[in-house]
């Protein structure tokens, strides 16, 4: 009778046992294996982080699935409604950080990046908000931040950034914002390229890293020394070895100075093919200062793809970015409609005193007046028409003469202009 009641049990749960085997144990074993498979199924079918890695400038989330990001926002202003921001830093002593979200082409990552430094050591909260109008997928369905498979509560977690050991330092990239066609000068008015700095150079003699980044948003074309380096100092960068990873090589014959230093400058430019408002992160790697002797710490940085104080994000200058500036230097305004998920610094900054401001908007209106801003990089030339119809390269949306009638370029190449009905001219 026990052996009969022992295959009807091994039945009914869906396997058998070995005659060999208690029943005792097989139970056990069967009930520890179920609510495993059923936990694991239901985190694959509503979206969660299923990886938080906090970082020096916050953090990065990997999700379940895709993310819708249409509706994700940091800063708001009067008019737009966008809600709520999405994503909450805390710290318990420092309070709000600033700082911007970037989220990954495959929008199943996001990074957030803490704008002009590092984290001070303390105890910070992250809060990813679960909304319509928040974190959810691609199909709508809302995060499920505590991963007990209903959808609709926030993801909440904690980190600690200790004190960093005495003889650690900084490596920091600028944030910067620049357009297509733009050579990448921070700042603009100083050509001399993108700053790398250590917050203290004494002793250092040697630095090699890599700076992780997207081609399409961004070419390096080189690296010289600083503005800190001694005589004799040498930089080199290689950027063909690995396509988006810049290889970066420091040697000085005599140790930087004490205090923050500028070892190096990369010269760098956006492509005329970058896609206007996209964000990267430069993300500082392998770094080693003095063979390992120095202990770093990397200041990643933010790049926003648009001409420094169209804060409008029409690829031009007029009144209105002016006055949206304004609005967010007088605090109506916490930040840009068309950059909800960019802190305003970084693409309104113009006077570069990491603050918005009057100043700010005077720049930017004079500059779309025509005067000579030296903080504001000029926008690139606009290519000419010439008497076939072609054009010597990509301007979108200007409106010229062909056969007597006014045409608009929707899309242009060096060979081709095709008009608002596509057809192909010349």
């Amino acid at each position: 009778m026990a052996h009969s009641m022992s295959r009807a049990i091994g039945w009914l749960a869906g396997s058998s046992r070995d005659p060999r085997q208690p029943v005792r144990e097989w139970r056990q074993r069967r009930l520890h294996l179920e609510p495993l498979e059923d936990r694991r199924l239901l985190a694959a079918s509503t979206l969660q982080v299923n990886q938080f890695t906090q970082t020096a400038t916050g953090f990065v989330a990997d999700f379940t699935a895709a993310l819708d990001p249409r509706t994700l926002n940091l800063y708001d202003t009067q008019t737009a409604g966008l809600g709520a921001a999405d994503v909450v830093v805390n710290g318990a002593a420092t309070g709000i950080v600033s700082g911007s979200l970037v989220v990954d082409p495959g929008r199943q990552k996001v990074t957030f990046l803490k704008t002009g430094g590092v984290l001070s050591p303390d105890a910070y909260t992250v809060t990813l908000r679960s909304a319509s109008d928040g974190f959810k997928d691609d199909a709508g369905n809302l995060l499920d931040g505590d991963g007990n498979g209903t959808p609709g509560d926030n993801y909440v977690n904690a980190f600690t950034i200790p004190t960093a050991a005495p003889n650690a330092v900084t490596l920091s990239i600028p944030d910067f914002s620049r357009g297509p066609g733009q050579l990448v000068n921070v700042p603009a008015s100083v050509g001399t390229g993108i700053p790398l700095t250590l917050s203290d150079g004494a002793a250092v003699t040697s630095i090699n890293l890599s700076i992780n980044y997207d081609p399409a948003l961004l070419t390096i074309s080189g690296a010289t020394a600083g503005s800190s380096a001694p005589g004799g100092a040498t930089a080199n960068v290689d950027t063909t070895t690995t396509p988006g990873v810049a290889v970066l090589t420091f040697a000085s014959p005599t140790a930087l100075s004490g205090g923050v230093a500028n070892f190096v400058n990369l010269q760098a430019s956006v492509p005329l093919t970058a896609a206007y408002g996209a964000m990267q992160v430069l993300h500082i790697s392998d770094e080693s200062i003095n063979n390992n002797a120095i202990g770093a710490i990397d200041f990643d940085a933010l790049q926003l793809t648009a001409y420094l104080g169209d804060v409008n994000r029409d690829e031009d200058y007029g009144g209105i970015d002016g006055a949206l500036i304004a609005r967010v230097a007088a605090g109506l305004d916490s930040g840009f409609s068309q950059y909800p998920l960019t802190d305003p610094r970084i693409a309104a900054d113009v006077n570069g005193d990491s603050d918005i401001d009057g100043d700010d908007r005077h720049l930017t209106e004079s500059f779309a007046a025509g005067f000579p801003v030296s903080q504001i990089p000029p926008t690139p030339v606009p290519p000419t028409v010439d008497l076939n119809g072609r054009v010597d390269g990509n301007d979108f949306g200007t409106i010229f003469t062909v056969a007597g009638g006014p045409v608009t370029i929707v899309a242009a190449n060096a060979l081709t202009v095709t008009d608002v009905s596509k057809n192909a001219l010349s």
